[in-house]
């Protein structure tokens, strides 16, 4: 065979990875490595190196190699299969900067790209925080290109999402989700900075054949794509993660309201409980502590009842244990409440603490962050016309949340408008030790 034939045939025999991310590992010295391809390689392959020297790597060819990746074959149609690709990076230094090229064979890799690792000890971050997104070209134009601007000048930690991803996954035989997590890459700098998630509603999809009832669906596009910490034993469904001065608790609405999910419940909130305990004892190193959660357990949007079995479901655990902040997505707007407990309805308001609108100092409750509007495939969800006294802002602005915890005692959160292209929502959080 011609020399031309055989290397246009090996061209074809090696395809390069797509929708390459990271995410942080069990321990502070891993880093999961995730990525996709259309085709059914046998085999996949991440070369790693700690930075040496003041100049950035040109290949990754005298990097160590990693442990082979694990292989999961997601079927989005009768006739279209996904394969996505994972290991884990082990052994990692603190506070410091490595490389890493994924490939399908030990030669034939991706260009190095950076991430740094997390501190074995308290240092401040900044987090980009938000949830619905995807098929919106104010997402693909606005909110990636901008979040991925803030990446590539080094001013960004981590990215945390609030869940449902692509509206929907599913859509074109999965073609859907495979672009929405090209984007995420994107977003991230083709894997620069962690990406944390939980999954939404719009993740409860897998391929079935006609006749499987709603309840016997799954997160299966969500669960394989998305590796957080402890996957071998919750499936990316719930899970958690310490960053700087902050604990993060990372959980699953749906398997609080999907139907057929009561011993999934149970078993988060004891996953929820045992986990608080323990961020809880540790709680002079690590003050802050954070949960995410799609649904929100409070909005001034109309949904109330839903918001009542979110309050039932997770509130008692979350303000037993004084959790900080409350992240959510779910309504597609933003909103801010004050530091807030207690149920509402229409003649009668939960119970506030009374503290000036862009400074919470010793919050008494939760305060709790809707920022679902960061470009979705649906529409904006407009705000009640009733004066909730809980509500500390709100817009249906397209936008981001940027949090920063300064030190163990001092946090900023301000939030970020596409539309206007600059922040539009600021508070500070202050508590004594």
């Amino acid at each position: 065979m011609p020399l031309t034939s055989l290397l246009a045939a090996a061209a074809v025999a090696v395809s390069m990875p797509s929708e390459v991310h990271i995410a942080y590992g069990d321990e502070v010295s891993e880093m999961v490595v995730a990525w996709a391809s259309s085709i059914p390689e046998k085999d996949g392959y991440v070369r790693f190196a700690k930075q040496n020297g003041s100049q950035p790597p040109t290949s990754c060819s005298s990097f160590q190699l990693a442990p082979q990746a694990s292989q999961l074959a997601m079927n989005t149609s009768a006739d279209r299969t996904t394969y996505l690709y994972h290991t884990v990076l082990g052994g990692l230094d603190p506070s410091s900067t490595y490389y890493y090229c994924v490939g399908f064979t030990e030669d034939v890799l991706t260009d190095p790209v950076p991430f740094k690792t997390r501190s074995s000890s308290p240092e401040s971050t900044r987090v980009m925080i938000f949830g619905d997104t995807g098929n919106n070209h104010y997402w693909s134009t606005g909110t990636v290109p901008t979040i991925r601007k803030e990446v590539e000048n080094g001013t960004v930690t981590a990215v945390v999402h609030t869940g449902d991803f692509a509206y929907y996954a599913k859509d074109n035989d999965g073609k859907q989700g495979d672009i929405h997590a090209q984007e995420i890459s994107n977003l991230t700098g083709s894997g620069m900075v962690p990406f944390m998630a939980v999954p939404g509603n719009a993740e409860v999809f897998c391929y079935r054949p006609p006749g499987i009832p709603l309840w016997a669906q799954c997160m299966e596009d969500y669960q394989m794509r998305f590796i957080m910490p402890g996957y071998e034993k919750t499936h990316s469904l719930w899970s958690s993660f310490d960053l700087g001065y902050a604990h993060y608790v990372l959980l699953d609405s749906e398997a609080l309201l999907w139907c057929g999910a009561s011993q999934s419940q149970a078993d988060q909130l004891v996953f929820l409980k045992n986990d608080l305990e323990a961020a809880q004892k540790r709680r002079a190193d690590i003050p802050w502590i954070f949960a995410v959660v799609h649904r929100p357990l409070y909005s001034s949007y109309n949904s109330t009842g839903e918001q009542l079995a979110m309050r039932d479901g997770f509130a008692e655990l979350l303000e037993e244990y004084k959790v900080d902040i409350v992240f959510s997505g779910h309504v597609h707007s933003y909103e801010r409440t004050y530091p807030v407990t207690g149920n509402y309805t229409i003649t009668s308001n939960a119970t506030v603490d009374e503290q000036p609108n862009n400074h919470y100092r010793n919050p008494k409750y939760p305060v709790h962050i809707i920022t679902g509007a960061a470009g979705n495939g649906e529409s904006i969800d407009r705000f009640s016309t009733y004066n909730w006294t809980f509500s500390a802002f709100q817009s249906i602005d397209i936008g981001y949340s940027r949090l920063t915890v300064a030190n163990k005692t001092h946090l900023e959160l301000d939030f970020f408008s596409i539309t206007e292209n600059e922040v539009i929502d600021y508070v500070v959080i202050e508590k004594d030790l």
